[in-house]
């Protein structure tokens, strides 16, 4: 519910919470939640974001996923992820920190690392790699989005050919984990209307298979504060 307290959280829950999740990695969840994120601050909308874990090669402190977002909101690097769960080397959290002879992490120490320090209005939560990555020991990027209970799953694709299949098959794995989010949109990144493949992606996905679809930054944005509980 909107508003309310998610027991595996610390602080007070926005008052809507979106999970960022990708068909894969290098999809620009990332520039995704950025842009947002600066939009709703110019529309004076109190926001946050968090980046459970993170991991980057040698010498991309500055620029890594969680001081970006930092920089979109005005909070800490360290708010945005706990600093425990920055893991200096590019693979998935948990391989990282096995690689660098750190000790394992579970999803109760992952979700648990997120504290919302102040009232927001929306709360974005961008899960590292695609939707099957893993996460920590014990859950992926979708393990992860059930134990948050977010408002609304924003699904983020390039929309290049193989699109479909990457949507599709990520989609499924909603089903087989028995999991269907109160709201689920897919944003196609980087699209390119004049790209005849782009564009039958998009109408095939949102015609054939139903699914909600967007493109455009400014409209995903309306479609979210459509669901803010004010």
């Amino acid at each position: 519910m909107p508003g309310s307290n998610n027991q595996l959280t610390k602080g007070v829950r926005p008052r809507l919470l979106i999970a960022v999740v990708g068909t894969g990695t290098e999809v620009g969840k990332t520039w995704l939640v950025v842009e947002l994120m600066q939009d709703f601050v110019s529309k004076r909308l109190k926001v946050s974001a968090r980046k459970p874990a993170q991991s980057f090669g040698e010498g991309e402190p500055g620029r890594t996923d969680a001081e970006l977002l930092a920089e979109a909101t005005g909070e800490s690097p360290y708010e945005v992820c706990s600093k425990e769960f920055w893991f200096e080397t590019p693979l998935a959290p948990p391989m990282a920190a096995a690689e660098l002879s750190l000790e394992p992490f579970f999803l109760m120490d992952l979700v648990g690392s997120i504290s919302w320090t102040k009232e927001s209005d929306i709360g974005i939560v961008e899960l590292a790699g695609g939707i099957r990555s893993p996460q920590c020991e014990d859950a992926d990027a979708l393990g992860v989005v059930k134990a948050i209970e977010p408002n609304l799953v924003i699904l983020v694709s390039d929309a290049r050919l193989g699109a479909i299949t990457s949507i599709r098959s990520a989609l499924d794995s909603f089903k087989v984990e028995g999991y269907k989010p109160d709201h689920l949109i897919v944003f196609l990144n980087h699209f390119d209307e004049k790209e005849n493949v782009q564009a039958l992606n998009r109408e095939w996905l949102s015609g054939k298979y139903e699914i909600s679809v967007f493109t455009n930054v400014n409209e995903l944005e309306g479609e979210i504060e459509k669901l803010l509980p004010f």
